[in-house]
């Protein structure tokens, strides 16, 4: 029996407020001590640890002992926090004269950047939960719950139903050393929790039972453990395929990561988190390379941007059971044209897609080939095509330096694909893009709604009006029509 450990557990309990699952830690590597000193022979006829002769040198031993079994420099801090935290008790209490183990350093702690989820990763992940029964529904209130608050995975299982203000979109949330905090919740959120607590009441043992206060339980009616919540995420992560390392932490590094990103001050980030040092939420300081280019990029004096070549105002539309798609030639840089007579509609796979863009020209080249290869992936179904092709244009690193837009068609659908990651369906069949392109749809509404000319006819009509408005469209005109079946 190691001394003092009882009285030890005692003071982190009820003087430092420290949750089960730290205590347990903080004990468990003071029994790990205790065994490599009693190894060492540093114990007395009684068999008893005399702390009060454990110097700084043989908790070095220890920690090198700790080294050359391959564990992190942060687990080794953590236990040197522990060995540290004790003797200060011991010194406090009076059980040793002098605290040796003070003149031990902390190892230095690597730098790893946090792992956390795309925008997209965090929607497939949200995917895997479609179904409606109660656990489903509950796994989807917890995931929905994780990413809107960045909680740990130990604040969300204690979370009880009284700590819910759905009304007010607001959850008190119970931190490390007992401090209570209020985090906001998102209208996603909201609306999965309310759906998951209408239908709590069916995960009940076999008696009937259920945990009355908790807000998430198990298939038995008790209160969901955090080795339930791992155990759910691990089970999905393996179903959806997902090529990457997740825990319920990692919801919390996504959703700082998330925020800070779109902008939010580190100080709410700190608050939201639950941080008691904001050296503690600078590790989430890191940004997508992505991000740090476009501020370099906009910043430094000796990395701004040549003038973009821009190519502009493409019309797509379907009238009178026809399909067509018209394009200016003019490509600018800045403000010099370079080209009256640029080609920017083609078609596509087998010529029953037509495609055209509106953006820097050197980029077309890239689009065209990549969603001709979606559409070969996916058999020439356009809507497939496009929503794969706008996730790759959102999350690739090289198709989110393109800047442009994509208008795409076929017998069925017209549709326009865009960096953001949209993919957007016009309502009355014509749609342009460009900076001429909102001139040539309005004209093209107005002429499909009140003359008799036909869709080609129309189509050159309303380029020719948008040329005359726009400074960056020109009277050179193709035309490229589906042949429908």
């Amino acid at each position: 029996m190691i001394p003092h450990l009882t009285e030890f557990n005692r003071y982190l309990a009820l003087e430092r407020n420290y949750s089960t699952h730290t205590i347990r830690a903080y004990i468990r590597d003071i029994e790990q001590l205790g065994d490599f000193l009693k190894k060492q022979g540093a114990r007395d006829a009684e068999g008893s640890i005399p702390w009060d002769n454990v110097d700084h040198l043989m908790v070095r031993a220890f920690m090198g002992k700790l080294y050359s079994s391959g564990i992190s420099s942060s687990t080794a801090a953590r236990k040197l926090s522990a060995i540290k935290t004790f003797f200060k008790f011991l010194e406090r209490e009076g059980h040793i004269d002098v605290n040796k183990v003070r003149l031990v350093t902390a190892p230095k702690k690597e730098k790893n950047v946090p792992v956390f989820l795309t925008v997209d990763e965090v929607y497939g992940l949200l995917g895997l939960t479609p179904d409606a029964d109660p656990l489903s529904l509950r796994n989807r209130a917890l995931i929905e719950l994780l990413y809107a608050t960045g909680i740990r995975v130990a604040e969300l299982v204690s979370l009880s139903k009284r700590d819910m203000d759905l009304r007010s979109r607001l959850v008190r949330v119970k931190g490390k050393g007992g401090k209570e905090r209020i985090v906001p919740l998102g209208i996603p959120a909201v609306k999965a929790l309310e759906e998951y607590i209408e239908r709590m009441g069916e995960l009940r043992g076999k008696q009937g039972g259920m945990d009355a206060e908790a807000l998430f339980i198990n298939n038995r009616g008790k209160r969901l453990t955090d080795r339930g919540v791992r155990d759910m995420l691990s089970r999905l992560i393996r179903k959806g395929a997902m090529n990457k390392k997740i825990s319920p932490h990692s919801l919390r590094h996504t959703f700082a990561t998330h925020l800070l990103n779109a902008g939010a001050d580190l100080r709410i980030i700190q608050e939201l988190l639950g941080h008691a040092s904001l050296s503690s939420t600078q590790i989430y300081t890191h940004l997508e390379l992505d991000k740090l280019m476009h501020v370099y990029d906009q910043a430094h004096p000796r990395a701004r941007k040549k003038p973009v070549i821009r190519s502009t105002t493409v019309l797509t539309m379907r009238h009178k059971g026809r399909v067509v798609m018209a394009s200016d030639g003019q490509v600018s840089m800045g403000d010099v044209i370079m080209k009256h007579g640029a080609r920017k509609v083609r078609k596509l796979f087998d010529d029953k897609v037509l495609a055209g863009f509106a953006g820097a020209a050197a980029d077309a080249f890239a689009l065209f080939s990549r969603f001709e290869a979606k559409l070969e992936e996916h058999q020439g179904n356009l809507t497939r095509a496009a929503v794969e092709m706008a996730k790759d244009w959102r999350t690739d690193r090289i198709l989110r330096r393109l800047e442009a837009l994509l208008a795409v068609a076929d017998e069925e659908n017209i549709l326009i694909l865009s960096g953001t990651g949209d993919v957007i369906e016009p309502d009355q069949g014509v749609i342009g893009i460009g900076s001429g392109g909102g001139y040539a749809q309005a004209a093209a509404q107005a002429l499909m709604e009140n003359s008799q000319l036909d869709t080609i006819q129309i189509a050159k009509e309303a380029m020719r009006i948008a040329a005359s408005l726009c400074v960056y469209s020109n009277e050179n005109i193709t035309i490229e029509e589906l042949q429908l079946q």
